[in-house]
């Protein structure tokens, strides 16, 4: 039920998103930061109708068109709770995810908005003064470097950015743990 929440939930907002692209704005439409009013409460009234229908949990939409940006929450964070859900809330792209996520990723990279090439620091600045592990000194403690390079969106899409779950047998896998970042508890 819950995959289907998931697919469901992509496949809706795939298809409302593909119906608001495909009709030109007209100049007479009131707008929300640069985006038709009327489309995008025909967005909310769709992803609340599937929300009280039980085919979608929640989600966190964002409509970005010219450079301005509408976000908007919908739905729970929680079911059982009924935890509205957050603008903040964080979502793991697991793996019928990810093929979707790098569609849409990869639509914007053949409309010239990135380039596979470009550092990830420029879009993530988390990643400016990224330290990579290089081994323990004397003492045991860890010994952190500036990678040899920058990482790459690039990287990112072949998934070797050398980061970690937590879930392997290395150094970094341990610290993960230790500090709680890992994916589950072991």
């Amino acid at each position: 039920m819950q995959k289907n929440n998931v697919l469901n939930g992509w496949t809706a907002l795939a298809c409302a998103a593909l119906l608001w692209l495909a009709q030109p704005a007209m100049a007479a439409e009131s707008v929300v930061a640069g985006l038709s009013a009327e489309r995008l409460d025909r967005l909310d009234a769709l992803l609340e109708r599937e929300i009280g229908a039980g085919r979608l949990s929640g989600m966190v939409v964002a409509v970005a068109r010219h450079g301005e940006v509408v976000q908007r929450t919908y739905g729970y964070m929680n079911l059982d709770t009924r935890e509205r859900m957050r603008d903040d809330a964080l979502f793991r792209l697991y793996s019928m995810t990810k093929p979707v996520a790098s569609v849409a990723l990869l639509t914007l990279y053949e409309q010239g908005f990135f380039h596979l090439t470009d550092p990830l620091d420029k879009y993530i600045p988390q990643f400016a003064d990224l330290k990579v592990y290089a081994g323990k000194d004397e003492s045991g403690r860890p010994i952190l470097e500036a990678p040899k390079r920058k990482p790459t969106i690039q990287d990112a899409f072949r998934h070797t950015l050398g980061l970690s779950g937590g879930l392997g047998n290395t150094d970094v896998d341990a610290m993960y743990r230790e500090a709680g970042l890992g994916m589950f508890e072991l």
